[in-house]
């Protein structure tokens, strides 16, 4: 077991480090185009719809922008 979860550990790390590389490269535009697609499809999805409380967080800036 302990080595499953050392695996899983270093494979979200893995991708922690390709999102961040992926969104340090994207011009603020698209960055801010993408932000407002994924927004979208949030407050559109039924899960979010038929939520009766939700998590949010404040996004740092090279990331999706969670003020949109």
């Amino acid at each position: 077991m302990a080595a499953a979860t050392t695996s899983v550990r270093g494979a979200k790390e893995s991708l922690r480090q390709s999102l961040r590389k992926t969104l340090k490269q994207m011009k603020v535009q698209q960055r801010k185009e993408e932000s407002l697609i994924l927004t979208k499809k949030l407050l559109s999805h039924k899960a979010y719809q038929e939520a009766s409380r939700i998590s949010v967080y404040l996004s740092m800036p090279e990331e999706v922008d969670t003020i949109a």
